[in-house]
């Protein structure tokens, strides 16, 4: 039976969120991930990827690893290949908390087969993959618009500023420098900031 590991935030989220004990974090969020995204192109300039770059706060790095034994290097290792396969399985269902459109059109994502999870050095879950579009985009005459949100509300995906956004190959030539701009969305019947990444391509 696959493991759903998000099925635990979500049962902690409920904890939570009938806990007047517990302070919920800016925007009733209660969980964090600090995000860094890369377009990638493929030889003909065309939009083929995105390549993530997640860190997770500690009380979410504790609730995923649920005591798993980390106590040697080989133990380690296998618990984090396990991990990382657990979470992008849960992320492929959820839509990889990720929406991308081009000139408003969204885009398909196919399953990641890129993936890793590690340990960054002060002992917090790094999720690093890179998730294909189903179909290549020629980015011309073109407005990218990227926005990633959990849909339940529990989970604030953060760029730490435009400079989170890079862009690789011929689309640094073709597209303009990201920027990014924040709205107020309500999810789940929770007013939450949301935050929407845009490239003009030409």
């Amino acid at each position: 039976m696959k493991s759903k590991r998000y099925a635990r935030v979500a049962a902690a989220l409920l904890i939570l969120g009938c806990s007047a004990s517990v302070p919920a974090m800016a925007g009733g969020m209660h969980f964090r991930i600090d995000a860094t995204t890369r377009l990638i192109a493929d030889d003909e300039g065309r939009l083929q990827a995105l390549e993530m770059h997640w860190g997770y706060d500690q009380a979410m790095t504790d609730l995923l690893l649920n005591e798993e034994d980390l106590s040697t290097p080989e133990k380690r290792d296998a618990a984090m290949e396990v991990l990382g396969q657990d979470i992008m399985s849960d992320l492929f269902d959820l839509g990889y908390f990720t929406t991308l459109q081009a000139n408003e059109e969204p885009q398909v994502f196919m399953t990641s087969q890129d993936y890793k999870a590690s340990l960054s050095a002060d002992n917090r879950i790094q999720l690093d993959f890179t998730i294909p579009l189903q179909q290549p985009r020629d980015p011309r005459d073109t407005t990218l618009d990227l926005m990633l949100a959990d849909s339940s509300a529990g989970i604030a995906l953060v760029y730490a500023g435009p400079d989170s956004i890079t862009l690789a190959g011929k689309l640094a030539e073709r597209c303009s420098s990201p920027s990014i701009a924040s709205s107020v969305e309500t999810l789940n019947e929770h007013e939450v900031e949301l935050q929407v990444v845009t490239t003009e391509c030409k």
